[in-house]
């Protein structure tokens, strides 16, 4: 991989996902690599992946290739599925069945190579990025951006639900543009006992990107100020999965590579997640 130019490598499991919708089964790719890593490609930007699949399940992948974002994908036992079931803006998970840890010797070798500018990380479960990960991009020449939501929820009962988990302060850690649901922000200041501008200077984030589905969201500032927003308006709905990622990876182009102010880079970010809502965007392609 050495001598390509990659602005953002992305890291996270590739999910086989099965999603209950409108009394309909759907069958498809999921996971940050998939939704955000194509739409950081769509807005111009060079792209890696860096995940784990099972061998068999590799021949999905394809769609990165053919949208010219290079991979490094690593074997694992298992492929990482989820069931989705989605009434509204409510959703409930299962997980069936994880990959293989994303370890350090595989992200190191790859930063090592490329050299990315930015990283997303994007874990769906405690155990999908290993932690020493994390302190590894801590102290790596590259911004960090991530989605806290696998170190805020784990399996039990066979359903996935909300926790804290303990190594969620490694993430926090090395990240610089941390984004998180309205449920999960919640959860982590009653946990901390820590507000957005605590948490943002215990950290030494840059922003917290909180999303509240059809609601909007707002964005926290280390210079203690937030701004709110709007979902733009749907007339229908067709499927909600990966618009948070859409959302996210859309807002990091426009703010982050392109500097460009709070309000304008959630304009963007909105008008594409309203895309993946009505079922274009990535959604189109899978």
């Amino acid at each position: 991989m050495n001598g390509f130019n990659i602005d953002w490598l992305v890291i996270g499991s590739i999910t086989k996902d099965k999603v209950y919708l409108f009394g309909e089964t759907i069958d498809k790719l999921g996971g940050v690599p998939v939704y955000g890593g194509l739409t950081l490609k769509w807005l111009g930007q060079n792209v890696l992946v860096c995940t784990r699949i099972n061998d068999k399940d590799k021949e999905s992948l394809q769609i990165f290739p053919e949208n010219s974002i290079q991979l490094s994908v690593g074997s694992s036992c298992k492929t990482t599925t989820f069931h989705n079931y989605i009434y509204g803006d409510i959703r409930r998970q299962k997980m069936p069945t994880v990959s293989d840890p994303i370890n350090l010797e595989i992200v190191k070798k790859v930063v090592n190579d490329v050299r990315p500018k930015f990283v997303l990380l994007g874990p769906l479960h405690p155990m999908d990025i290993s932690t020493d990960v994390f302190n590894f991009l801590r102290i790596a020449n590259c911004y960090v951006a991530a989605d806290a939501q696998g170190l805020l929820r784990r399996e039990r009962n066979g359903w996935i639900e909300e926790e804290v988990d303990k190594n969620l302060d490694l993430l926090l850690c090395a990240t610089d543009w941390l984004k998180v649901s309205l449920e999960e922000i919640n959860l982590l200041k009653r946990v901390t006992q820590l507000n957005e501008s605590a948490l943002i200077k215990n950290y030494g984030l840059k922003e917290i990107i909180i999303t509240a589905n059809s609601h909007g969201g707002v964005i926290w500032s280390a210079d203690g100020t937030n701004m709110t927003f709007s979902a733009k308006e749907v007339e229908k709905v067709s499927d909600t999965t990966g618009a948070g990622d859409v959302f996210f990876a859309a807002y990091l182009e426009a703010r982050v590579c392109r500097r460009k102010p709070c309000k304008e880079s959630t304009e963007q970010a909105t008008i594409i997640a309203a895309e993946q809502v009505k079922g274009e965007h990535v959604n189109e392609y899978l």
